[in-house]
């Protein structure tokens, strides 16, 4: 009898100390440091208005002329831009452009994000002096006329404090659609620093 007993104690010790090996469940290994993704930088951050300002440069049929572009942003991942470019045509001339768009920003990366917008713009091209100075034939005038844009860019997000700071290159289409007598196109390239706030 005391034997079957001494069996039986010593059956229970057995499978709890069995049980005791599993009681804690194994945790995951860590993953190796190379294949963590870093978090993005504290000051990396999206305002809802931001500031542009950079040289431009207008392409078109007759050649490359250069200005300076200013803009601004309302909204964070999309929304609204109001811009204008000033570009020098020849000599004294000017062609200003100011317009609007509606644009989207992929979230490719935390600090890397493509831009796409289209809109519509009013342009302002005033004649060189040497169409002005034609003798025998009337000054041309002030040609005022609407266009429609397209817009891609890419825009690389940096640490400046706690600002919302950003370098951005971008292509502006223009096609003129609205009293226009040139219906030739044209292409505005720029580079801009961005500040928000």
């Amino acid at each position: 009898m005391l034997v079957k007993v001494a069996s039986f104690a010593s059956c229970l010790l057995c499978v709890s100390a069995a049980h005791a090996q599993f009681a804690v469940e194994p945790q995951p290994a860590d993953k190796p440091p190379w294949l963590e993704v870093p978090p993005p930088p504290a000051s990396a951050h999206d305002s809802i208005v931001r500031a542009h300002v950079g040289p431009a440069l207008r392409v078109d049929g007759d050649g490359a002329t250069g200005g300076l572009n200013t803009a601004l942003d309302f909204g964070r991942f999309s929304g609204l831009r109001l811009a204008a470019a000033w570009t020098a045509l020849g000599a004294s001339a000017m062609h200003a452009q100011y317009g609007g768009d509606l644009w989207l920003s992929l979230d490719a990366t935390p600090q890397l994000r493509p831009v796409l917008g289209a809109g519509a713009a009013y342009v302002r091209a005033e004649p060189s002096a040497e169409d002005s100075e034609t003798e025998g034939e009337l000054p041309p005038e002030t040609a005022e006329f609407g266009v429609a844009t397209a817009r891609v860019g890419v825009e690389y997000l940096f640490d400046l404090a706690t600002a919302d700071a950003r370098l951005g290159v971008e292509a502006l289409g223009a096609l003129p659609a609205i009293e226009a007598d040139d219906r030739a196109p044209w292409l505005t390239l720029s580079a801009n620093l961005a500040l928000g706030f």
